[in-house]
């Protein structure tokens, strides 16, 4: 038994090999009889079983179950990610694998585009969220303006405004915006 797998169920032909390479000499990180254990595997259901403790994924163009050691339980299914050279045809078929806990119908391409999908659209509610403060905001502030707040004077910086004299007004009593006491009286008559 090498690195605590049993090696019984492996098929006869494969034990010979085993026995002929010397298995005692099969170090922790040689994954040579983990490759077996998951390459001996007919079909996905057998690959991704439950009761199958080595950690196994299927590929489903070549339909052969490999070893994925790559990330840890929860996470093979994005080996591909990491690796192209997972699956026997490489990049050809690297998204169209299958691993656990998800079943043989959920590729790494399947997940990972409703994964991508679902945070798409909560960032989308969340913008949509936004502009709608935002709206009500501005719809806040436009009510509450102050009368003339369109005049450069109005939303100009004070240290930009022309300096005006104190006391001049116009027929409304507001301060007028030029400063000349010279100019005639508009509403004088122009002719004596």
């Amino acid at each position: 038994m090498a690195m605590g797998y049993d090696l019984s169920i492996l098929p006869p032909n494969i034990l010979t090999y085993l026995e002929s390479t010397n298995i005692s000499a099969v170090t922790q990180a040689d994954d040579l009889d983990i490759f077996f254990h998951c390459w001996v595997k007919p079909d996905c259901p057998q690959c991704l079983s439950p009761s199958n403790q080595y950690p196994c994924s299927w590929c489903a163009v070549s339909q052969t179950c490999v070893p994925n050691t790559i990330y840890g339980y929860p996470f093979g299914i994005l080996s591909p990610i990491k690796s192209s050279e997972i699956c026997p045809l490489a990049w050809r078929e690297r998204w169209e694998m299958r691993a656990r806990p998800f079943s043989c119908r959920c590729s790494s391409m399947t997940f990972i585009s409703v994964v991508v999908a679902v945070l798409a659209t909560l960032v989308g509610l969340f913008l949509i969220l936004e502009a709608f403060r935002l709206g009500i905001w501005m719809g806040r502030k436009w009510r509450g303006r102050r009368e003339g707040w369109w005049r450069i004077g109005a939303w100009t910086p004070r240290w930009l405004r022309k300096r005006r004299k104190p006391g001049l007004q116009d027929s409304r009593g507001h301060e007028e915006s030029g400063s000349n006491e010279d100019a005639p009286d508009e509403r004088a008559p122009l002719l004596p």
